[in-house]
């Protein structure tokens, strides 16, 4: 079985590994795997598999997995930035603003 991970280096470049972890056992419902420390279940069934049969599923699942993470990102990242204005907005109305954006420089 095998599933894609990626790691970054200092200068930022991103390096995808391909691990291979070893059925321990089958049953009709799926397989045991060996991931180091413990055994995992892989249903056989299951639409989203935490590890898959051959290399090419492994890789399309884990451009999935960054295609969700992707958006979720996008979607906090715009929840933050309107939070973000929406409280500045209440400060910016309130006169002891620059005591407040003092008292912020200094945390």
């Amino acid at each position: 079985m095998y599933r894609y991970s990626s790691t970054e280096d200092f200068n930022g470049k991103i390096y995808l590994h391909c691990e291979s972890f070893p059925v321990k056992r089958r049953t009709e419902k799926g397989v045991w795997i060996d991931i180091g420390f413990r055994e995992k279940f892989i249903l056989s069934r299951a639409k989203k598999k935490w590890a898959y049969p051959t290399k090419e599923e492994a890789l399309h699942n884990f451009i999935m997995r960054k295609v969700r993470e992707v958006e979720i990102i996008y979607w906090r990242r715009c929840h933050a930035r309107r939070a973000y204005f929406e409280a500045l907005e209440i400060v910016k109305n309130k006169k002891d603003y620059e005591q407040l954006t003092e008292l912020w420089m200094h945390k």
